[in-house]
């Protein structure tokens, strides 16, 4: 053989978990399971940055309306300006499909029954159905999943409560 040809170099150090024996199939499977773990991951701290924002708009808009409800000697500018920020903060997480819900008023329909838990019932008189009353917790989404549940109370009719309740034995 030709001097010139032969090859001087030691050999590579095998990469962990991998040889020469080793289908090309199984490297494969397992670079592409690496990537999914690795995506998984970072989608999950994604959404955990996202609750963390919304978490943080949530008490900035109720820290501005306690201090606009308390009363002031003179005209206080911080609970509207606290407010406003609230309310900016929310507009660009909207802006990034991140929504914050809290539909009190609102019919407590099918699609809020997705979102939120009723943790009571409360019968009120003159109501036609269901009504989210009060709005506990509420529910936060980002682009059509669900981050957090809401928690509500439901002002329910009158007579929907009573036929509920069994007065015999």
């Amino acid at each position: 053989m030709d001097e010139r040809l032969a090859v001087h170099d030691p050999p590579r150090p095998e990469a962990p978990g991998v040889s020469a024996d080793l289908p090309l199939a199984t490297v494969a499977w397992r670079f592409l399971r690496s990537q999914y773990r690795r995506k998984a991951q970072e989608e999950k701290d994604r959404r955990r940055s996202f609750l963390a924002l919304a978490e943080a708009v949530l008490k900035l808009r109720s820290l501005a309306a306690g201090l606009s409800e308390a009363p002031a000697k003179d005209e206080d500018p911080l609970p509207k300006e606290l407010a406003r920020i609230g309310e900016s903060l929310g507009e660009e997480l909207a802006r990034l499909g991140l929504t914050i819900l809290s539909p009190q008023g609102e019919p407590y329909d099918a699609r809020l029954m997705e979102l939120f838990d009723s943790i009571a019932r409360k019968p009120v008189a003159g109501i036609p159905g269901p009504v989210v009353g009060e709005v506990v917790a509420p529910a936060v989404v980002h682009d059509g999943a669900v981050l957090k549940m809401g928690k509500a109370v439901i002002h329910v009719p009158v007579g929907d409560v009573l036929e509920g309740l069994s007065l015999e034995p």
